[in-house]
């Protein structure tokens, strides 16, 4: 077979196919997941509980976290009802807003840091959507344009989070709904690319 035959049908492949990835990849992401790598950030649930992974993408790029602190805002038929943590820390807050302080180590460094694990209760089919925001009690964050925010050792100087919708504006995820966080799609200019 012609090697550009094959070069053509396998890009044409690609057209049809998503591009599967970690969504959000980039350092400092901070996002709400179903699974624990970053890539389910949807589901369908009439009623009931639903458990999330609270995810940090990508290194951090500081040596590791010692407090973190953001909002939660749920739209629709949707209501944070708890959290677990898992290491010995305290939320200093109260619901919708979560204000940790890390009891001893900080939380090292990782490609995927695992934060906590937020409880929902989902009460209806309609899409309900969750942000991930500035948290309003001690609002460090409006010093980082308004996006949630951790300290770092040895100062516990201010880093900001960067939601993986890329806004505090978008939402993270959605129940019942197609997934908010888009995942970039191959294009044949893409693909061409890779063979000049």
């Amino acid at each position: 077979m012609n090697i550009r035959l094959f070069v053509a049908l396998f890009a044409i492949s690609l057209l049809s196919l998503p591009a599967t990835a970690q969504l959000d990849p980039g350092p400092d992401g901070i996002g709400l997941y179903a699974d624990m790598d970053g890539y389910i950030n949807s589901a369908m649930l009439e009623d009931g509980m639903l458990e999330l992974n609270l995810l940090v993408m990508g290194l951090t790029t500081e040596t590791g976290i010692q407090a973190w602190e953001l909002g939660i805002r749920c739209e629709g038929p949707i209501s944070l009802m708890g959290f677990s943590l898992p290491y010995d820390g305290y939320n200093f807050s109260t619901l919708p807003d979560m204000v940790m302080g890390v009891f001893g180590d900080p939380l090292p460094q990782a490609p995927v840091m695992y934060l906590a694990t937020l409880t929902f209760m989902v009460s209806g089919p309609e899409t309900a959507d969750i942000y991930i925001q500035n948290s309003s009690l001690f609002d460090h964050g409006s010093m980082l344009n308004d996006l949630p925010c951790y300290a770092f050792l040895p100062d516990h100087d201010l880093k900001a989070f960067y939601p993986a919708s890329g806004s505090i504006d978008l939402p993270v995820f959605r129940v019942n709904g197609e997934a908010p966080v888009s995942v970039e799609e191959s294009s044949l200019s893409a693909v061409k690319a890779l063979y000049r």
